[in-house]
């Protein structure tokens, strides 16, 4: 069995790092090759991560365009799959879904499968009706091409379903890998009382993860013997870091870039807060149970409901509702720092052995 995984890039987002690692479990039993269209970045770390069963290939694309990348890469794609024959064609991401569609109808094979990761959303809340409609097309035609539609939830099944009835009997629902050994051990330090409280945010400094939403609650709440930390880096920076001097919280906001050490500050944390507009099943929120942090989360993806909702200690409030995020914040800031192995259970399913079993098993290798 060969199987093709294509990813767009090899950055710091949750989905290259899952690409990865579902690469490396399925090599274990398949030939598996990672395709990835931009030409990776050895500062991420993700190249180390690779088990040296995997044939990894970049396409070598350099715009500063996904779009750009994607179209030029076609060709190259076209190619490679004529050579690679590969039995089963898997888009990590909805966001290649389209451009791996391509490669797998332009090198006909009545054996071959094709499946899609759906990591996002295939419409929003906030999208009017053109971009609405357009979307959900653009999507008929894809996952009506594929043999597998994988989705992060039984939440964002139900909505696939809703939008496709007739591909019901395509959708599996799968846990991404995204707990390692080193999370599932990393040791609780939250302090008590009287000590400051670490409130932490993880990801990329983009639009989507709505920092500036976290830092005017973070302004509201202004929580007694408290830190807000923020690990990433992004084309933001220089603007969030110029909204918290407006605000008036620098001397209790910490942005500490991009870090690899996710475990050891999840571990340290009081809190783990996403302030997303829009998600899968980020990853942050399954390695904040792990490490037994408590999350508070917006409503941002379909699960938010049955996953953080109903988990002890975390809470969830509305998107892009700073003042609800604020009450949040003071509610949980006046807690003692005590662990709850209960959230820990909530990761196990994805821990990356559990997790690469459940695709294996969704795909029917």
């Amino acid at each position: 069995m060969r199987l093709l995984l294509i990813t767009h890039s090899l950055a710091t987002g949750g989905t290259d790092r899952v690409a990865v690692h579902l690469a490396n479990g399925f090599a274990q039993s398949c030939e598996t090759t990672l395709l990835t269209v931009r030409k990776p970045s050895p500062s991420t770390g993700l190249i180390e991560l690779i088990d040296p069963q995997v044939e990894l290939i970049s396409l070598n694309r350099t715009a500063r365009s996904r779009a750009i990348d994607l179209i030029l890469g076609v060709v190259p794609l076209v190619r490679l799959v004529r050579r690679l024959q590969p039995d089963q064609i898997i888009a990590t991401g909805n966001n290649n879904s389209l451009f791996a569609m391509i490669g797998y109808l332009a090198n006909p094979n009545p054996l071959r499968r094709f499946a899609v990761k759906i990591t996002n959303p295939v419409v929003r809340a906030k999208d009017g009706w053109f971009k609405r409609t357009f979307r959900t097309a653009l999507y008929r035609l894809v996952l009506g091409r594929c043999t597998r539609i994988l989705v992060l939830s039984a939440g964002e099944g139900r909505n696939i379903a809703a939008l496709y009835p007739a591909f019901v009997d395509r959708i599996r629902v799968t846990h991404n890998p995204y707990v390692t050994p080193a999370m599932l051990a990393a040791f609780s330090q939250r302090g008590t009382s009287g000590q400051e409280r670490g409130f932490l945010a993880i990801g990329r400094l983009h639009a989507q993860k709505n920092i500036p939403l976290l830092l005017e609650a973070w302004a509201i709440a202004r929580p007694a013997n408290a830190r807000l930390r923020i690990a990433g880096d992004g084309p933001l920076l220089d603007s969030l870091v110029a909204q918290a001097d407006r605000l008036g919280i620098t001397s209790v906001v910490d942005f500490l870039g991009y870090r690899t050490d996710v475990a050891a500050l999840l571990g340290a944390a009081h809190c783990m807060i996403l302030s997303s507009d829009y998600e899968g099943l980020p990853a942050v929120v399954l390695e904040a149970f792990a490490a037994s942090c408590p999350v508070i989360s917006t409503d941002c993806f379909p699960a938010a409901a049955e996953l953080v909702g109903a988990a002890p200690g975390c809470l969830m409030v509305p998107c892009r509702d700073a003042p609800a995020l604020a009450t949040a914040i003071g509610t949980v800031a006046a807690r003692p720092g005590t662990a709850d192995a209960r959230l820990r259970q909530l990761s196990l399913p994805y821990a990356i052995a559990d997790a690469i079993a459940n695709h294996l098993s969704a795909l029917r290798f």
